[in-house]
C-alpha cells in the first residue's frame, strides 16, 4: 500500500505540474514548432520535463533522506538543467558531453560506482561510460509522443524489481515512476506536451545511477553483465542503430532525424500508438528476460 500510495501521490502531482507547464507554455508562446527533422506535426508545449523534475525534488523533500538519495536528486536536476539550457539556447553537442562526463565522474565520487572488476579503475570508467550512454540513449528515444516516459516507467519498475537497490534510492525510483505516469497522461499520443532535453537527459542519468545502486548489491557475473543490456535494451539498441545509420550516412549522431526504431515501425504501416505499445512490450520482454526476475522481491521504501 505504500509503494501504490507514493506512485499515486507523485503521479497526481506532475499532472498538476504539468497540467500548469501547458497553459504558461501556450501563454508565453513556449512551443515546439514543426521540423523537417523532427516527427511532431504540430505546435506542441515544451518544458514538460521541469515539471517531472519538480516533482522528483518535492519527493525528496517527504521521502526519509539519505546522503546517496540527496546526491542522486541533486545531479539528476543539476543534468536536467543541462538540459533546459540545451533546449532554449542549443549547445553544443561536445560542450554537452563534457559536462555528462564530469557530472558522471561527480556520481562516481558520492558512491555511484558499478562493480564490474576488483580493479577499481576499471569500474570507475565503466560507470561513467555507462551513465553517460545511457543519458544519451534516453535523450535520443524521446522522439515519438509517449515513447521515452513510457520506456521509462518500465525500466525504473524494473530497476526496483531486478535489481531490488538500497532503500536510500527506492522512494524516489517510486516517486520517478508516479512522475512519469502522470506526465505520460499528457504525452500518451497525440501528445499535448514534450519533456525536451531537460526531461530525457535527466531521466536517463536517473535510471543510469539507480541501476548502478541496485548493481551494487548483485554478486554474480551473469546478473552484472546481462542484466543492464537486457532491462535496458531498447533504449540501448535504438541508440546504436540511429548511431551506426547516420555515420554511415555521413550525418552527426546528435543531428536530428526520423531514423529511429519508432519510426521504422510506423513506415511499415503501424500507427503512432501502435508503434509505441509495441516498443513498450519488447522492452517488458527484455525485462522478462532477466535472470531471476521472476523470483525478484521489492522491498518497501525507507531507510538504510
Amino acid at each position: 500500500m505504500n509503494i501504490i500510495a507514493t506512485v499515486l501521490a507523485c503521479a497526481a502531482l506532475s499532472a498538476g505540474f504539468i497540467l500548469a507547464t501547458i497553459k504558461i507554455a501556450h501563454r508565453r508562446g513556449w512551443l515546439v514548432f514543426p521540423r523537417i527533422d523532427r516527427w511532431s506535426t504540430r505546435p506542441v508545449a515544451q518544458l514538460g520535463g521541469m515539471a517531472i523534475l519538480l516533482c522528483l525534488l518535492v519527493a525528496a523533500f517527504v521521502l526519509p533522506p539519505s546522503p546517496k538519495g540527496i546526491a542522486l536528486v541533486f545531479l539528476t536536476i543539476s543534468m536536467g538543467t543541462i538540459g533546459l539550457w540545451d533546449d532554449l539556447r542549443s549547445l553544443r553537442p561536445y560542450l554537452k558531453l563534457l559536462i555528462q562526463v564530469i557530472l558522471a565522474l561527480v556520481a562516481v565520487y558520492c558512491g555511484f560506482i558499478y562493480p564490474l572488476r576488483p580493479t577499481p579503475a576499471v569500474n570507475i570508467l565503466f560507470t561513467v561510460v555507462w551513465i553517460v550512454g545511457i543519458t544519451n540513449a534516453f535523450n535520443l528515444l524521446d522522439n515519438m509522443d509517449g515513447l521515452a516516459a513510457g520506456v521509462g516507467i518500465i525500466t525504473a519498475v524494473s530497476i526496483l524489481i531486478v535489481q531490488t537497490p538500497s532503500t536510500s534510492v527506492q522512494g524516489l525510483i517510486l516517486a520517478m515512476v508516479g512522475a512519469l505516469l502522470g506526465y505520460l497522461l499528457f504525452n500518451f499520443p497525440p501528445a499535448k506536451i514534450f519533456m525536451g532535453d531537460t526531461g530525457s537527459l535527466a531521466i536517463g542519468f536517473f535510471l543510469a545511477c539507480s541501476f548502478v545502486v541496485g548493481a551494487q548489491h548483485v554478486s554474480t557475473v551473469l546478473s552484472v553483465l546481462f542484466t543492464p543490456v537486457l532491462v535496458l535494451f531498447l533504449p540501448i539498441f535504438d541508440m546504436v542503430l540511429v548511431s551506426v545509420t547516420r555515420r554511415l550516412n555521413g550525418r552527426a549522431i546528435s543531428a536530428g532525424a526520423k531514423d529511429h526504431s519508432s519510426h521504422r515501425l510506423v513506415l511499415l504501416g503501424l500507427t503512432e500508438r501502435n508503434a509505441v505499445l509495441t516498443l513498450y512490450t519488447i522492452c517488458a520482454i527484455s525485462v522478462g528476460a532477466v535472470p531471476g526476475s521472476r523470483h525478484a522481491v521489492l522491498a518497501l521504501p525507507g531507510q538504510d
